[in-house]
C-alpha cells in the first residue's frame, strides 16, 4: 500500500472514530434555534439531543403494542433538562420511536424509526406542533358483547376502542402520517385478532381527520 493510500485510510478511520464518539453539541449545535425545535442523535447505544426545557420524552420500540403491552414495557421516559438537553443510555440495538410532548400536551412531535446499532449514527430533526385527532365513523368493524376492537398506532401509546356503532376517536395525536392497525380482544378468552386495514392517515395540527365508513 502506498504512503498516499495509507494517509487516506488513516484519515477515514479518524473521521469514523470522531463521528462515533459524537456529542449533541458537535453534530447538531443548538436544536432550539426555534422555540419548539428538537434534535436527536442515536450513537453507540445511546440517544441524546436537545429539546425545549421540560419536554417529556418517551422512547418506544417500534413493536410496542399500546393495547396488549403495559406502559412499563417502554424503553425509557425522561424530561429535557433546564439547558434543553436529554440523554437515554444503554439502549439495546433495534428500531425505536420517540414521542416528545411539551407540558400540558399543547405541542407534540413523533420521530419514527430511530436506529440503534453498532457503527450507526442516526440524526433526526423536528418541530413540536399542536396535536390533531382522527375520528372514525360507521366503520365496517364494530365491538360487540364478545369482542372489543381497538384502533391503534404501533410503537406508540395511542389507541382507542371502537364502539358498537363502529366509531372511534384517536385524540391528541402528533402531526404527521400514522399507520392505523386494528386489534380485536376476546371478552371471553382475551385472545387477540389483528386486521390489516391499510390506513395511512395524515394528521394536521389543530385539526380533525374524519374517516366516514372506514
Amino acid at each position: 500500500m502506498s504512503t498516499m493510500h495509507r494517509c487516506h485510510l488513516w484519515i477515514a478511520l479518524l473521521l469514523c472514530t470522531m463521528l462515533l464518539s459524537c456529542s449533541v453539541s458537535e453534530l447538531a449545535g443548538n436544536s432550539s434555534d426555534t422555540q419548539n425545535g428538537v434534535t436527536v442523535i442515536a450513537c453507540n447505544g445511546s440517544l441524546e439531543g436537545s429539546a425545549p426545557s421540560g419536554t417529556q420524552l418517551e422512547l418506544y420500540p417500534v413493536t410496542h403494542n399500546p393495547v396488549t403491552d403495559s406502559a412499563a414495557s417502554i424503553t425509557g421516559r425522561i424530561a429535557a433538562a433546564s439547558n434543553d438537553s436529554f440523554r437515554f443510555e444503554s439502549i439495546s440495538d433495534g428500531n425505536y420511536n420517540l414521542l416528545c410532548t411539551k407540558p400540558a400536551g399543547e405541542n407534540m412531535l413523533f420521530l419514527k424509526s430511530i436506529t440503534i446499532a453498532p457503527g450507526t449514527v442516526d440524526t433526526l430533526h423536528g418541530t413540536l406542533e399542536p396535536p390533531g385527532d382522527i375520528l372514525g365513523m360507521e366503520g365496517q368493524t364494530a365491538s360487540s358483547d364478545s369482542v372489543t376492537w381497538h384502533v391503534l398506532i404501533m410503537g406508540s401509546p395511542f389507541q382507542a376502542a371502537v364502539s358498537r356503532e363502529g366509531n372511534f376517536n384517536l385524540a391528541g395525536l402528533p402531526a404527521g402520517t400514522h399507520r392505523l392497525d386494528l386489534l380485536g380482544v376476546s371478552m371471553v378468552t382475551e385472545n387477540t385478532t389483528s386486521l390489516d386495514i391499510n390506513l395511512d392517515i395524515r394528521v394536521v395540527p389543530d385539526s380533525s381527520v374524519v374517516l366516514q365508513e372506514w
